[in-house]
């Protein structure tokens, strides 16, 4: 079947009825443009009548004066919680520290100075004053809170505890 037999149908009937029959339009193009619209470009405002035309708007006010950014602390050390002891340091993640006895604020520290020294190496030279808690991940997301027994423990020795999970430093939320 010839597909056009339709159209040509409809027209036919349309023209054999009285009816006008108009150009169909494709809707783009120049041809949809109003003719008295003028080029887009000259109508574009020059940027002191934009200027003119919001001081106009703020009603005298002049413009507001834009914020300085403000510096967001996301690098390493902002995220972390420096110990520090015997000339080396770590780098616990923010949060990790459960307890640490007012004995031990010392070696908690803002900046870093010394060398270097990863988790395990830290935690085996200063086993004396630091240990260790290993929670659940469901500690970790806080679906379960920190045994109450535990933390009353923590608070009445001397030690600085860091929780970890499957031995490593890990954020939980403060009890």
């Amino acid at each position: 079947m010839n597909l056009h037999l339709p159209a040509v149908l409809i027209v036919t009937l349309s023209v054999l009825h009285g009816a006008e029959v108009t150009e169909r339009r494709s809707g783009t193009g120049p041809g949809v443009i109003p003719e008295n619209a003028g080029h887009p470009l000259t109508d574009a405002m020059t940027d002191e009548q934009l200027i003119a035309r919001r001081q106009a708007a703020a009603g005298g006010q002049g413009l507001p004066k834009p914020m300085p950014p403000v510096p967001h602390g996301y690098g390493l050390l902002e995220m972390s919680t420096v110990l520090e002891s015997g000339g080396n340091f770590a780098l616990l993640p923010k949060g990790s520290v459960i307890w640490c006895p007012p004995s031990r604020q010392a070696q908690m520290v803002s900046a870093p100075s010394g060398r270097f020294s990863d988790w395990l190496t830290f935690l085996s030279a200063n086993r004396g004053w630091i240990t260790t808690f290993e929670v659940t991940q469901d500690q970790v997301t806080g679906k379960t809170p920190l045994p109450v027994a535990a933390i009353e423990r923590f608070r009445k020795g001397n030690l600085l505890t860091v929780a970890t999970l499957q031995g490593s430093p890990i954020s939980i939320p403060t009890p």
